[in-house]
C-alpha cells in the first residue's frame, strides 16, 4: 500500500512535506483571481497568484490526511477551505477560475469528513462557482471563446464540482457542453481548433488537458469513457493526445508560432 511501497513514498513525500509545513501556515484567499491578460509583474497577478500557492497546501494537506489518517491535517485543510469559502468570489472567467481546480480536488478528497457546518459553507462557495460558469457570457454566441480553451476549461470546472458536490442537477448541462465541444474543437487528423488558431502545442494541451480532467471526473463517478468518444466527424480526445506523442518524443518537429 501507499505506506509501505516505496514506489509510492517517493511520490508521497513532496507532498506530506508539504503538508507538514501548511501547518504552521495561515490562509491567504483573495476576493477575485486576477491572472487572464495580465502582464508578469502586473500587481494584481502577482497577488493572485501568491494566494494560489494555498492551492498546493490545500491539495497537499487533504493527500496527507487521505494517506496518514491524522486529523489535524484534515482540520488544517477545512480551515483553508473555509477562507477561501468566505472571502473568495466567483467570476465568469474561466482562465482565471480555473486555477481553483487542485482545491476542487482536494475538497473532494476530504469532503465526507468536515464538519456539516463548514460543508455547507464551503458547497455553497462551490456552488456559485459552477453556477457563475454555467452562465458565463464568454460562452455565448459567436465568441472564439464559447469554442476555444476558455470553454474546456469553464466545462471541466463544472464537471469537477459537480462530481465534488455529488449534485446531479448539472448533469444534463455536462453532457450537453462536453459533447458540443468535442463536436466543434476537435479535428479528424488530430488537431484541435486551439492548435490551428494559435500554432503552438502549448495551446493543443492547453485545451486537452481541462477536458481530460473534466472526462476522469465522469468515468470515475459513471463509467462513460469521453476519452475515445467520437463525434460526428470522427474525432476523439484520443486522437488528438495520440497526435501530439511524435512530437513530444522528438520522432517530430514542430515549429512554435511561425
Amino acid at each position: 500500500d501507499i505506506v509501505h511501497d516505496k514506489r509510492y513514498q517517493d511520490v508521497f513525500e513532496p507532498y506530506k512535506k508539504r503538508a507538514y509545513r501548511a501547518l504552521d501556515e495561515t490562509p491567504n484567499p483573495i476576493a477575485e483571481i486576477l491572472s487572464q491578460g495580465l502582464l508578469a509583474g502586473d500587481p494584481r497577478k502577482t497577488a493572485s497568484l501568491k494566494a494560489l500557492e494555498d492551492a498546493d497546501k490545500i491539495y497537499a494537506l487533504a493527500f496527507a490526511y487521505k494517506v496518514l489518517g491524522d486529523k489535524k491535517f484534515l482540520d488544517k485543510a477545512g480551515e483553508f477551505l473555509l477562507a477561501w469559502a468566505k472571502v473568495n468570489k466567483a467570476t465568469e472567467d474561466p482562465i482565471n477560475e480555473t486555477k481553483i481546480e487542485d482545491i476542487v480536488t482536494a475538497y473532494d478528497l476530504i469532503r465526507n469528513d468536515i464538519k456539516p457546518k463548514d460543508k455547507t459553507t464551503i458547497d455553497a462557495w462551490m456552488h456559485s462557482k459552477a453556477d457563475a460558469q454555467l452562465g458565463s457570457k464568454y460562452a455565448k454566441g459567436s465568441k472564439g471563446t464559447a469554442i476555444n480553451n476558455w470553454n474546456s476549461h469553464r466545462i471541466k470546472l463544472i464537471t469537477i464540482i459537480a462530481y465534488t458536490l455529488h449534485d446531479t442537477s448539472y448533469n444534463s448541462a455536462i453532457t450537453r457542453e462536453l459533447e458540443k465541444q468535442l463536436n466543434i474543437n476537435l479535428n479528424p487528423d488530430g488537431t484541435t481548433h486551439d492548435l490551428i488558431e494559435r500554432d503552438a502545442f502549448h495551446y493543443q494541451t492547453y485545451d486537452l488537458e481541462p477536458l481530460l480532467s473534466a472526462c476522469i471526473a465522469i468515468y470515475r463517478a459513471t463509467g462513460k469513457d469521453y476519452f475515445t468518444w467520437k463525434t460526428a466527424n470522427g474525432s476523439s480526445i484520443k486522437n488528438c493526445v495520440d497526435y501530439m506523442v511524435p512530437f513530444m518524443t522528438g520522432e517530430k518537429i514542430h515549429p512554435e508560432f511561425v
